[in-house]
């Protein structure tokens, strides 16, 4: 199997790489992840054929970098949540539950993780692996600091193998048609977990313990929009560097923005930005012409996470170069 491409340092790529991973997650979901293509997701990203291949070496790349992506999003979320409880077990049932909560708020995302990997190659699978692994080794060195004592090899192992099985509990429970949600599963996982580490009778009382009611959604799977809605246009040089003078100087007009992106047709701008308004990107906090008052637009919460994912304002300055990596340049 080829090596993975290169992926560009640069900040309008890495954007771009975001884009392409959202399109791939979007496509999986809708239509299952044998019906993934490059053609579909070049499409679904509005990115050309070339900076898919920069960005990724095939689609079994791509849809392995999807699946980090997503355990990435789910893994940060649940170690907040075990952070905030002191006791090892605690800590376990907390993290748990905040997954499971997070898979219910998108069910989508929960089925292409624990149903559709398999399908995702051989790459996909070694990352998950590698993932149960690492998540194992957190158990044991989180359980030793609070024993002070290292963890048994064969507890160790056995704890790894009861992760596995959490997967295949999940993947069942996905593939059922009685749409429960997985939330519901977290006194029983979390006493799979904690069996082989402290033994039955604690097994048991996390299985008698009550779930603690869901917890407002916090939309941590859309990474702001990222992970399932890339923006809707193909992102060039010359909206990077509007985006970017509105995000500077808020309030500027059309005329004004025009003159910053140098940009000299007045026609071009107004087209633009009455698009980055219609996508949500920007807003008009002016009167407008129709009340006889200049336009003065700002950064909407998406255009300003998207500026913010680009980077330092030098990569999209008026007088960079012809192509910044990852960006088309108009």
């Amino acid at each position: 199997m080829p090596a993975p491409a290169p992926r560009p340092a640069a900040p309008a790529a890495e954007l771009q790489r975001a884009r392409v991973l959202a399109a791939a997650i979007a496509v999986a979901c809708e239509h299952g992840v044998g019906s993934v293509t490059v053609s579909r997701v070049i499409k679904r990203a509005h990115v050309s054929r070339r900076t898919f291949y920069e960005l990724f070496a095939n689609r079994e790349d791509c849809l392995c970098a999807a699946y980090e992506e997503i355990a990435g999003v789910v893994l940060s979320h649940a170690t907040l949540a075990c952070e905030a409880q002191s006791r090892w077990v605690d800590r376990i049932r907390a993290g748990l539950q905040a997954a499971l909560e997070l898979f219910d708020e998108q069910p989508q995302l929960a089925r292409l993780c624990f149903v559709e990997a398999p399908a995702a190659g051989e790459q996909t699978l070694r990352s998950r692996a590698k993932l149960v692994r690492a998540v194992a080794e957190r158990l044991d060195r989180d359980y030793a600091t609070e024993r002070s004592s290292r963890v048994p090899p064969a507890i160790a192992l056995a704890g790894e193998a009861f992760i596995g099985g959490v997967l295949e509990i999940l993947h069942t429970r996905l593939l059922a048609p009685d749409g429960a949600r997985l939330a519901e599963l977290s006194s029983q996982l979390t006493a799979i977990v904690v069996l082989p580490y402290l033994g039955p009778a604690a097994a048991r009382r996390e299985l008698a313990r009550t779930n603690a009611p869901p917890a407002p959604s916090s939309s941590a799977l859309d990474g702001g929009g990222a992970l399932l809605s890339p923006p809707p246009m193909r992102l060039t040089h010359r909206t990077l560097l509007v985006l970017s003078v509105i995000s500077d100087s808020p309030g500027l007009s059309n005329r004004a923005i025009g003159d910053r992106a140098e940009i000299k047709d007045q026609g071009q701008v107004s087209k633009l930005l009455s698009r980055l308004g219609e996508l949500g990107l920007i807003a008009n906090s002016g009167a407008g012409q129709a009340h006889g008052a200049a336009n003065a637009w700002r950064l909407d919460h998406a255009g300003a996470q998207l500026i913010q994912s680009v980077g330092p304002r030098s990569s999209v300055s008026a007088s960079g170069p012809e192509r910044v990596e990852g960006v088309t340049r108009e």
